[in-house]
């Protein structure tokens, strides 16, 4: 019997507005770092770095490499919360959530990151915003990076 397994990276973008109304909602699926697939695979030997803990929002453009380790223009870096819930079987899925206030990186966003740190650097893996989401100082931005395990 042969066995595989991969990692899927799902992420939803909701923009809300002052009320709390969905004005647009996104998803894209996301690429692995090389840090990512090193951060993965040393979590399960044990030694490591931490786990995600920050999802970082920019500005800029730049073509997927699996070297990146920045944004190439980077507005915020928000602490998030991981939760295990199950896709397909039992716990199969880290689920990070991260919620961007009103007054804080606005602009068009057009890229994102998953991230251990909470400045620059380690950035575990990545997308970019596929149409931009036009945020507005009244609006707030509710991030769902889901890391399936397949």
């Amino acid at each position: 019997m042969k066995d595989s397994i991969s990692l899927i990276g799902l992420v939803t973008l909701r923009l809300i507005d002052s009320n709390q109304n969905i004005k647009k909602e996104i998803v894209i699926k996301n690429a692995i770092t090389n840090y990512g697939r090193n951060m993965f695979a040393g979590r399960v030997q044990g030694t490591s770095p931490v786990a995600p803990s920050h999802i970082g929002v920019g500005t800029g453009t730049q073509a997927f490499d699996p070297a990146l380790t920045n944004l190439a223009t980077q507005l915020h870096r928000q602490a998030l919360t991981r939760t295990l819930i199950t896709t397909n079987v039992s716990n199969d899925t880290c689920r990070c959530t991260a919620t961007i206030p009103a007054g804080t990186a606005t602009g068009t966003l057009t890229e994102a990151c998953l991230a251990n740190v909470s400045t620059t650097g380690n950035m575990i893996s990545y997308i970019a915003i596929d149409p931009a989401i036009e945020k507005l100082v009244s609006d707030g931005l509710i991030i769902t990076w889901d890391l399936i395990s397949n």
